[in-house]
């Protein structure tokens, strides 16, 4: 299954993709140089405290919870496999700084445009690349919500300006080992085939874990 680790993972491989593009088109379209319009510097999968002025731009992708309900779109007790669709919240944050004692618009136009050109990206298409074999997921448009915010902290100059995206997802996912319990001479099987990790090197699967109850 994805799990809200799974559908960040999918939503912040999109945005480092698409992302760059979106902004240098937005570029092109307002006048914009990269000064003024920078790239996103890091996507972080949770909640930053505290993040140094040179890495600014920044995002993050967290996710606020699933909307509370469970669909079982294939309900058997003859297969080991059994599909679920899940609605995923996630929340894309961008926040930018500006140094300037006036740069409360500067920096407000800043995270506008960044916005735009990740709800652009987002939008590209609803589905969502995995690398799961049946596991899904997709970039619901029905339910769409954004809000922006600037402070000025502690009167130092500096500008923080913030967009939020509420992103919602829809993901179809397969219970990754079904069933865990084992009944009356069930067999219960890991992943046997070789597994690709992040950074795309294979490892070969664990072998078969057999119960025989």
């Amino acid at each position: 299954m994805l799990g809200a680790e799974g559908v960040k993972r999918l939503l912040i491989r999109r945005f480092k993709e698409v992302m760059p593009t979106a902004l240098e088109v937005r570029r092109a379209l307002t006048g914009a140089t990269v000064a003024d319009l920078p790239d996103v510097k890091r996507w972080y999968p949770t909640a930053v405290p505290d993040v140094p002025a040179g890495l600014f731009p920044f995002a993050t992708v967290t996710v606020e919870g699933t909307n509370g309900e469970l669909s079982n779109e294939m309900d058997t007790s003859d297969f080991m496999e059994h599909e679920f669709t899940i609605e995923y919240t996630v929340l894309l944050t961008l926040w930018t700084m500006v140094n300037s004692q006036a740069g409360d618009a500067q920096a407000r136009l800043q995270v506008e445009r960044l916005a735009l050109a990740a709800r652009e990206t987002a939008l590209q298409s609803r589905e969502l690349t995995t690398d799961a074999e049946k596991d899904s997921a997709m970039v619901n448009y029905a339910r769409w919500v954004e809000e922006y915010d600037i402070t000025q902290p502690d009167n130092t100059g500096a500008w923080l300006a913030s967009a939020t995206l509420q992103i919602p997802v829809l993901a179809t996912e397969y219970l990754d080992r079904a069933p865990y319990l084992p009944g009356n001479l069930a067999v219960l099987r890991s992943h046997e085939e070789d597994r690709v990790t992040l950074d795309g090197t294979q490892v070969p699967g664990p072998p078969p874990i057999e119960y025989t109850g």
